[in-house]
């Protein structure tokens, strides 16, 4: 809700300071030239629109502008979602210039940019000047008119629920996606090492029996020569333990008793050596060579796992080994693909989307034709007689979700019967607009506490009409807040509040509140013109009993 405007050395006001109804209709009104759209001009500049040095009154320094507006809950959420600070629901947009200098922005007292102050005041005041209609030129806006007027705006936030829903699985598919293809990548790094090691049938137990059958192989006839030396000093040994027997033997013949010690000794190295004997005629009879064909396999064996330490550059056979031990660890971690439950979720949530769009498409494209008929009528009556209104709805064309479902909403005008229907910002001028804007307000509605600003709305117009003009305004004030500039009596006399522009006696353009006689004055002025008279205050009475009958 607009609250108040305060201006400093803007254009022709010196200071100004004004304070708004909580709703109303406010007229404003004054000779050609003393200012009206001036003002507007100011509060346009203070809700982040044009503010050039040129704006500074003459022989001021500089020019400051200020609009306050006081918060619904829903007003200081939106602002908070769109990351504005607001506190005790109170939004104040300052904007400062000095001459030389760049324009100064302040949004509670905190810098911010002139794109952050127009962001702000989009959903607490719309302002339909002479040339400056973008409400009807937004498609946001285009497209919130529709769905107050077919009342799906809960529905509408389904849609946008659900987009966001998708969304957050769409990312979370992206993220999966992203990560299972660097997987993918080393999955397959990984498979291709450990396909190359089982291909050639590496592991410890092979290696170990391969590496000891060659070496075999290699000391075969060294082992087979020390073979037989070691069966001929045991063949030795036990020639001369024959000896040693037969020498006891002597020594008994000759009468001589033996040392009996030493024949035991004697017997039990004969044993010895017998034993000794044997087992090395043992090893003298294992053939430790292999056949050509095995000790190939073997070589060929072990060549292989040499080449493999090489380009895995592993020093041992044993850290070779263990390598292929990490990487089939390493591909076990790596777990299963997880793309085809994110898929699923992404899928499910688009189809979410799409039948809450397609609910609310239907109800769209059943309102959009009562809506059609009904502002071609209102029209008619503010002074727009055979002119047409249509809403125009087509699909996007790109098949991906959105948080505003899947229609694209035009307007389209014909100011006249044969008249092709054309795009309302290219079709109607100034003050078409401005009325058509008005009727859709009338019957849509707008955001909950935004106020509504209309510049020259009455161009064309007079009479009858007039008074039908005066009658939507007033209406669409028993709700929220309208200033219009109006050079129509009839329009003026239905509103709720009336200010009068004019130029003091320094110059200076002025702002004064009218009740009572001084605005019956005013509308007697408006209808005669410089020169007042007794004819004309009664048709100004007249004018404003019968816009309060209404």
């Amino acid at each position: 809700m607009l609250e108040s405007l305060e201006v400093r050395d803007f254009a022709r006001f010196a200071r100004l300071s004004l304070q708004f109804p909580d709703s109303g209709f406010c007229a404003l009104t004054g000779e050609t030239g003393a200012g009206k759209s001036l003002l507007l001009g100011a509060l346009a500049a203070a809700l982040g629109g044009r503010f050039p040095e040129s704006s500074i009154r003459n022989s001021a320094k500089g020019a400051e502008v200020a609009a306050a507006f006081a918060l619904s809950d829903d007003q200081a959420r939106l602002l908070a979602d769109c990351g504005h600070e607001v506190s005790e629901r109170q939004l104040l947009l300052r904007r400062v210039i000095e001459r030389g200098r760049r324009v100064r922005n302040y949004l509670n007292d905190s810098v911010c940019t002139a794109a952050q102050a127009r962001q702000a005041a989009a959903e607490l005041i719309a302002v339909f000047g002479q040339h400056e209609h973008m409400l009807l030129r937004s498609a946001a806006s285009r497209r919130e008119m529709l769905d107050r007027f077919a009342g799906c705006n809960a529905l509408a936030d389904k849609v946008a629920g659900c987009h966001r829903a998708w969304s957050q699985a769409a990312q979370q598919l992206a993220q999966v996606r992203a990560r299972q293809a660097a997987g993918d990548a080393e999955r397959e790094r990984l498979s291709e090492i450990i396909g190359e090691a089982d291909e050639s049938g590496q592991n410890r137990s092979d290696y170990e029996n391969y590496s000891r059958m060659l070496t075999e192989s290699e000391n075969a006839a060294e082992l087979a020569e020390l073979h037989g030396q070691l069966v001929a000093e045991l063949k030795d040994a036990d020639a001369g333990c024959r000896r040693a027997r037969q020498a006891l033997e002597r020594i008994g013949e000759i009468g001589a008793d033996p040392d009996s010690e030493a024949a035991g000794l004697v017997a039990e190295v004969e044993a010895l050596a017998a034993d000794a004997l044997r087992a090395a005629e043992k090893l003298v009879d294992q053939d430790r060579r292999h056949d050509p064909a095995t000790l190939a396999e073997a070589e060929s064996y072990v060549s292989e796992t040499h080449r493999l330490m090489r380009r895995h550059h592993c020093v041992s056979a044993e850290t070779l080994f263990e390598y292929f031990d990490e990487v089939r660890a390493k591909l076990a971690e790596l777990g299963e693909d997880s793309r085809t439950a994110a898929g699923q979720e992404e899928a499910r949530m688009r189809q979410a989307w799409q039948d809450a769009a397609a609910q609310l498409g239907r109800k769209r494209r059943a309102a959009a034709g009562r809506l059609s008929k009904q502002v071609s009528a209102l029209i008619g009556k503010l002074g727009m007689d055979g002119g047409r209104f249509a809403v125009q709805i087509s699909a996007h064309q790109e098949d991906q979700p959105r948080p505003e479902g899947g229609e694209q909403i035009d307007f389209a005008f014909a100011a006249r019967s044969r008249e092709q229907l054309r795009r309302v910002d290219e079709a109607a001028s100034g003050g078409e607009l401005s009325r058509l804007a008005l009727a859709l307000y009338s019957l849509c509605g707008g955001s909950a506490g935004q106020a509504l600003v209309f510049d020259e709305i009455d161009t064309g117009v007079g009479g009858r009409i007039a008074a039908a003009l005066g009658s939507v305004l007033s209406a669409i004030g028993s709700k929220r807040l309208v200033l219009a500039v109006t050079h129509l009596p009839q329009v003026a006399a239905a509103a709720d509040w009336h200010w009068q522009v004019g130029i003091g006696a320094d110059g200076a353009a002025t702002v004064t509140r009218l009740q009572g006689e001084q605005r019956a004055e005013e509308i007697a002025r408006m209808l005669a013109g410089k020169k007042v008279t007794e004819a004309s205050r009664r048709n100004a009475a007249e004018i404003i009993e019968s816009a309060r009958a209404v």
